[in-house]
């Protein structure tokens, strides 16, 4: 069971090695917590625990705040503009935890990547490496060790990359 988490630890390895340990502290929280979240997610994402609802419905909630606070340092790049992450997360909150709605997850995600992209072109071979992951869950609607550790490979290279609008 704690195996399928240990790929989300790549998402605080992988840009920390890129940029040579040179990337600012809160950003290397704001990993650190997405790894953790991540992995949280991807272990009570089982079979074994999926009759608990609740469990399963805050992991997701975990997971997804994460992803925001990751985007959000790339989106307004400013450690200091906590209001705007809590006003998001509030938001996210509410859609995710009242109707399971993740609109707000999923377009912050977007527009981080079209920004990035703009800016580092070369971010998206990354981007889309970890987008056949993602493709593969669809198809099978089911992580696994294959398309999640693609997944999490790709985005943990993709933010790495990123990391140079930052520094």
């Amino acid at each position: 069971m704690f195996f399928s988490s240990l790929s989300s630890y790549l998402f605080s390895i992988v840009p920390v090695l890129i940029n040579n340990f040179n990337i600012p502290v809160y950003m290397y929280k704001r990993l650190a917590i997405l790894s953790i979240c991540s992995s949280i997610y991807h272990i009570t994402d089982q079979p074994s625990l999926r009759t608990n609802r609740l469990l399963l419905k805050i992991s997701e909630w975990l997971d997804g705040s994460s992803i925001i606070l990751i985007c959000n340092s790339f989106l307004f790049n400013n450690k200091t503009n906590i209001l705007i992450d809590q006003q998001l997360l509030l938001f996210y909150s509410i859609t995710k935890l009242v109707s399971n709605v993740e609109i707000v997850k999923k377009i912050i995600y977007s527009i981080t990547f079209l920004k990035m992209a703009y800016i580092r072109p070369v971010v998206s071979i990354p981007f889309l490496f970890g987008g056949t992951g993602f493709y593969n869950y669809i198809q099978n609607n089911k992580w696994n060790h294959y398309n999640r550790s693609i997944w999490h490979l790709g985005n943990a290279i993709y933010i790495g990359l990123s990391m140079h609008y930052l520094l």
